[in-house]
């Protein structure tokens, strides 16, 4: 168990490394505490703590937020949302933690993109996808992008990105060196990126930039 627990790890660092930078969505819970200080001592001044306020976040969950970061000496950004105005989430319907989510995540990845930060990574523990978690259900959708970087990570290649052009179409960026090394993978990118989500696969002949 030991073992398997010191693999994972690995493994989740050698990712953030290869993310550059990221945004972490932090709520100031164990899991994302946990993601944050992994994150913030490998990128360092890289990485962004985004906390979104809302009635849903407890005044002390907020302070501990923010207490935390200050310890880190990260940047901690905080953004008020009013999720009880939207109609749909007063309504109550059976899906109202997706909407919430997904309005919440919105925030963060625009956040992240006004920085020109590459991603969102968000700490929701693996069990929770043993359960009913519509929330889940919007960060599937919002994490395509996630999906697929982390598919090409696991191939092997080490400077790359994919970018999403609207709502369906991915555009993937490799180094020049390694075009070739992509062209023998592709029949099972195109099946995992389709999984994703994505209807239309593309690679830029300009290769992989910041």
């Amino acid at each position: 168990m030991q073992n398997d627990s010191h693999e994972k790890f690995e493994k989740l660092c050698a990712y953030l490394k290869s993310l550059g930078s990221c945004a972490i969505a932090f709520s100031g819970g164990v899991d994302s505490a946990f993601l944050l200080k992994t994150a913030h001592d490998l990128l360092g001044k890289n990485i962004v703590a985004v906390t979104v306020k809302s009635a849903f976040l407890s005044e002390a969950e907020c302070n501990e937020a923010v207490s935390l970061c200050k310890s880190l000496d990260v940047e901690h950004v905080q953004l008020d949302v009013d999720v009880l105005s939207d109609s749909e989430i007063c309504g109550n319907p059976k899906n109202r933690c997706y909407i919430c989510k997904k309005k919440i995540f919105n925030m963060i990845i625009a956040e992240a993109e006004r920085r020109n930060l590459s991603c969102v990574c968000d700490g929701s523990n693996i069990d929770d996808t043993g359960d009913y978690r519509p929330g889940l259900k919007a960060l599937s959708e919002l994490g395509m992008i996630e999906h697929a970087e982390a598919f090409l990570f696991g191939l092997g290649f080490s400077q790359f990105r994919v970018r999403l052009h609207g709502e369906n179409l991915a555009r993937i960026e490799v180094l020049p060196s390694e075009l070739q090394s992509l062209f023998a993978y592709r029949e099972e990118i195109v099946q995992e990126f389709r999984n994703a989500g994505f209807s239309y696969i593309s690679l830029d002949l300009q290769g992989y930039r910041t």
